[in-house]
């Protein structure tokens, strides 16, 4: 965990000057030891540098791991895809079952 945290202090500028970079290799270091906190901090990272082919993969693969969160943020990227039907419904499926885990944010 303390791969993961070490991620979001620099991922969010804590007592540290925000260093997405550095936040994103604690993250994939954490991932690589088994960790789906690190998978999910990958994800946020390349959600929020609008690289959203690398965060559905992150957030899929979290997802797969029976992740709330990654299912919640999977959803979030589907939905912003406004002309595939077919995303749209994956994204209602992944809300349902992220919510009947209970997710209910």
């Amino acid at each position: 965990m303390s791969l993961v945290y070490l991620g979001y202090i620099y991922e969010v500028g804590l007592s540290v000057e925000s260093d997405l970079s550095t936040a994103e290799s604690y993250y994939r270091r954490a991932y690589e030891g088994g960790s789906i906190g690190g998978l999910f901090g990958l994800g946020s990272i390349y959600l929020r540098l609008q690289n959203y082919p690398e965060a559905e993969k992150m957030f899929l693969l979290g997802s797969d791991k029976q992740d709330m969160r990654s299912m919640y943020w999977l959803a979030r990227v589907y939905l912003k895809d406004h002309n595939n039907v077919e995303k749209q419904q994956k994204a209602i499926r992944l809300l349902e079952r992220s919510y009947s885990m209970g997710h209910i944010l």
